[in-house]
């Protein structure tokens, strides 16, 4: 089956996937968000979408000790449209369900996000080179080779520090509240590799 050579969609399709509380229905976590966007001017383009990871990923969430044992979770999945037609969109959460656990221990799943994370990774130093700890109040990073620049955005993409790569004689220390964060490393102004950060207390 070939990718699609035309494309055309009046509506920007997005959906995320959340932890919430099964009782108040609150959200605990956010765990992935999806944004197909529309495309009504031209017909021979591809589909542009924006992802936090790689479009088939597996996500492993740790929850916090703040949550406490006796709390009970559920998985929520909500899917929005917005354009000229706003066509119904849906997923079933029965296919999240069945097909999560099938994809966690599938081989051929494994070894794609296993490609698909090598395909990202700063040719020139394993792992990006990137290490990175957390701190009492942020973190802390360092990189080998210290070729480039480093820049950490939060999930609204303002930037919260950049500077030139640290290396591991003086890791560089920066402040941080809770929340999600990214860290990008460029060399020569391209972006080599990302790193998500969740500082959670």
């Amino acid at each position: 089956m070939s990718a699609p050579t035309e494309w055309v969609g009046p509506d920007v399709l997005t959906y995320s996937v959340e932890v919430v509380d099964s009782l108040k229905l609150n959200r605990i976590a956010l765990l992935d968000t999806f944004k197909l966007n529309s495309t009504t001017s031209t017909a021979s383009r591809s589909p542009s979408f924006f992802t936090w990871y790689p479009l088939a990923s597996k996500i492993k969430w740790v929850a916090p000790t703040s949550i406490g044992n006796a709390r009970k979770v559920m998985i929520r999945i909500n899917v929005f449209t917005n354009g000229s037609d706003n066509k119904p969109f849906f997923r079933h959460d029965f296919t999240g369900k069945t097909e999560s656990k099938l994809d966690i221990n599938s081989r051929w799943w494994n070894d794609f996000m296993s490609s698909a994370d090598a395909a990202k990774v700063y040719s020139g130093a394993p792992q990006c080179g990137l290490t990175i700890a957390t701190v009492l109040g942020g973190i802390s990073l360092y990189a080998v080779p210290t070729t480039g620049n480093v820049e950490v955005f939060d999930i609204e993409g303002n930037s919260k520090w950049s500077g030139a790569t640290p290396d591991n004689g003086s890791p560089q220390t920066i402040a941080l509240g809770l929340g999600r964060y990214i860290v990008v490393r460029s060399v020569s102004g391209e972006p080599k590799c990302t790193r998500l950060i969740v500082i959670t207390n």
